[in-house]
């Protein structure tokens, strides 16, 4: 660590990020009601709170604008749950589309230190293993309405003209 960053009870120091400015966000109960709801979908705690500050930061900027979310990579669907908690989702009308291969990581898209770190092992242990759940239960579109989730075995997102601006070309297989 750093001499210039003093350690302590004041101190950000998660994920690799350390910072003795502001995180009072981490005490809002909004902030905590939707990481709680994002570990719940995840099954597990990752510590990702500035991460995870920073997806509803944007998220709550992005829902003024007209179109629908997003999420690539969503697996049990941490991120997305907390983004759908903190901005009362089923009050935006808008479509939250939720893709990934469930197969984990893209072994063509690792490096050679990514995989010399175990990598692929660890998102192999990551991911949703029932072949019939395309989204962790906890997390599911049971949940909230306007949420559409679809496995596929690989995705291209093609800009056209949609009543929400998005069109979505997959494979399944």
């Amino acid at each position: 660590m750093s001499e210039s960053v003093p350690p302590g009870p004041d101190q950000y120091n998660q994920e690799g990020l350390i910072t003795i400015h502001n995180h009072d966000f981490m005490e809002s109960p909004t902030f905590k009601a939707a990481y709680q709801r994002g570990v719940t979908a995840a099954g597990t705690d990752y510590s990702w709170h500035w991460r995870v500050h920073i997806g509803l930061w944007a998220a709550a900027m992005a829902s003024k604008l007209a179109g629908d979310f997003i999420e690539c990579g969503v697996n049990r669907g941490s991120l997305s749950s907390a983004i759908m908690q903190f901005l009362d989702w089923d009050s935006l009308a808008k479509q939250f589309y939720l893709l990934d291969t469930f197969r984990g990581i893209d072994e063509r898209y690792v490096s050679n230190e990514e995989l010399a770190s175990g990598v692929i092992e660890k998102s192999k242990a990551a991911i949703c293993t029932d072949p019939g759940m395309l989204v962790h239960t906890e997390f599911g579109a049971d949940v909230w309405t306007m949420v559409l989730a679809a496995g596929f075995s690989s995705c291209k997102l093609v800009p056209y003209v949609f009543p929400s601006g998005l069109a979505i070309v997959g494979e399944r297989e």
